[in-house]
């Protein structure tokens, strides 16, 4: 395409080339500057990277609206069928649903560790349910590591308070209840009265 070589860009199309396809930064569309490569190009679908993410952003949009309408009636299967393609398309909030799912075995799809790279996405992107979410995960993964195995606990476990402390003070009761259930269980009881109380007062 640099080299304005329209009979090789022609014959890669008929190949089966990917006209999107993006290369640092940019796909071949950005590349081009000669008006019948760009024409070629356009006929069969190309777009700029800028419109390539705008496209994106609405199909993520419309495949995480269809998904809720199945989590909404339960229908979970389907629900992670479409937020799977939300999240391909770099839906954030899709990560949030489709992790509440493994992380649930909503419809029997459990998995603790795909789970937690899903509620890490929104967690970092600043949902705090997915944040109080993710927290839970990390307890609940250092509850089912053996003592034998401590160094492992204690990660998961600071990973766990950590994003549970985060969620917490921004005033997630859930984030809450869980620190104070995770101070019962290594014995800080004045630790877990103070995240108990605090959530209860909140209406936990």
């Amino acid at each position: 395409i640099e080299n304005n070589d329209k009979e090789m860009v022609s014959f890669l199309i008929e190949k089966g080339a990917d006209v999107n396809l993006i290369i640092d930064g940019k796909t071949p569309l950005d590349y081009a500057k000669d008006e019948e490569t760009i024409s070629l190009l356009r006929s069969h679908g190309a777009k700029t990277k800028g419109e390539l993410d705008e496209y994106n952003k609405i199909k993520a949009e419309e495949k995480f609206s269809e998904a809720m309408e199945y989590y909404v009636k339960g229908n979970y299967s389907m629900a992670c069928f479409y937020l799977e393609e939300a999240v391909n398309l770099g839906h954030i909030e899709a990560h949030h649903y489709l992790g509440n799912i493994y992380g649930s075995g909503l419809g029997g799809a459990k998995d603790i560790d795909k789970a937690i790279k899903l509620f890490e996405v929104a967690a970092n992107a600043g949902i705090i349910d997915a944040q109080a979410n993710l927290g839970a995960l990390y307890f609940q993964k250092g509850r089912n590591i053996s003592y034998e195995n401590a160094g492992a606990k204690v990660m998961a476990w600071g990973d766990g308070y950590r994003w549970s402390k985060q969620a917490a003070d921004q005033g997630s009761t859930d984030a809450m209840f869980n620190l104070g259930i995770h101070n019962i269980e290594t014995e800080y009881f004045d630790e877990a009265g103070k995240w108990l109380e605090k959530a209860a007062r909140q209406g936990h």
